[in-house]
């Protein structure tokens, strides 16, 4: 099994444990996990059963956009808005993102196209 398919596996079954006002998230959207400070970096999905298992207890499922708030907490970076090519850049695909994204690509479109290239000495102008 790979660790894609582990990963996939372990997943599957589970909910975003973000805390809310209410109890936690439950969200299934994007779900990514959040692994213990100890092992980040660490391609933990290709190590075999056993010590995985031990792991296991401190692994935690979120959503996300609760994953990405605990990123940037833990990082002390500055907080992306939705509406913005930086957030779509990240990985956001919400309407308000891709729709930004979307009018600055037209918009780039128009200045290349309208760019005329440099003239050499000696040519006439169209």
């Amino acid at each position: 099994m790979t660790g894609a398919e582990r990963r996939a596996q372990w997943l599957a079954g589970q909910t975003c444990a973000a805390p809310v006002e209410r109890g936690l998230c439950g969200s299934t959207d994007r779900l990514q996990a959040q692994v213990p400070a100890p092992f980040r970096g660490e391609q933990i999905w290709q190590w075999s059963r056993a010590r995985l298992g031990l792991i296991m207890p401190g692994l935690h499922a979120f959503c996300w956009a609760h994953h990405y708030d605990a990123l940037v907490a833990r990082r002390g970076m500055r907080r992306a808005t939705h509406g913005t090519r930086s957030m779509y850049r990240r990985g956001c695909r919400c309407q308000a993102c891709h729709d930004n994204e979307a009018a600055h690509k037209r918009a780039a479109y128009v200045r290349k196209s309208t760019r005329r290239s440099p003239q050499r000495p000696g040519e006439e102008t169209p």
